[in-house]
């Protein structure tokens, strides 16, 4: 990907953030934190894109919708010169009670982007402490044999 922008978090300039073919946010940093389950993003831009999407806010920044994922568009980050796309399986986390998903986007006062976990389970980060950069790729994930990942 490239290198940071910040001594003190895993910070970096991104190309901006789209919904669908829409750009809702040109030219903005985003931090890679491995502590924020979901992702987060500045209040406005967030609410414009739960906008977009028909989600309805339950307070806190969290939003929540129908979990039509055939109707749903992709989000994409662009960093460097890469896009990474999240599909409506990557962001929306279903009720296990009701047909109700949340959004897995927040909205928050701060003018950057948090990618969490949500991010990093699509997308495997590396974090080079040594030469002050991150790296993605695309992750793999296999099916766990039940006999070995059952929990009882």
């Amino acid at each position: 990907m490239g290198p940071l922008n910040s001594k003190y978090f895993w910070k970096i300039a991104t190309g901006g953030v789209r919904v669908g073919l829409v750009t809702v946010d040109p030219t903005i940093n985003a931090i890679v934190d491995s502590g924020t389950s979901l992702l987060g993003g500045p209040e406005n831009v967030v609410a414009t894109i739960a906008e977009q999407i028909g989600a309805q806010s339950i307070g806190n920044g969290l939003y929540v919708l129908e979990c039509n994922y055939d109707d749903l568009p992709d989000v994409a980050f662009s960093l460097g010169d890469r896009n990474y796309t999240l599909g409506p399986h990557d962001y929306l986390w279903e009720s296990e009670t009701s047909k109700v998903c949340l959004f897995g986007v927040f909205g928050c006062d701060m003018p950057f982007w948090i990618l969490g976990d949500l991010f990093m389970r699509k997308y495997y980060t590396v974090f080079d402490a040594a030469n002050m950069r991150l790296g993605f790729a695309l992750a793999v994930h296999k099916e766990c044999d039940p006999s070995v990942c059952a929990t009882e």
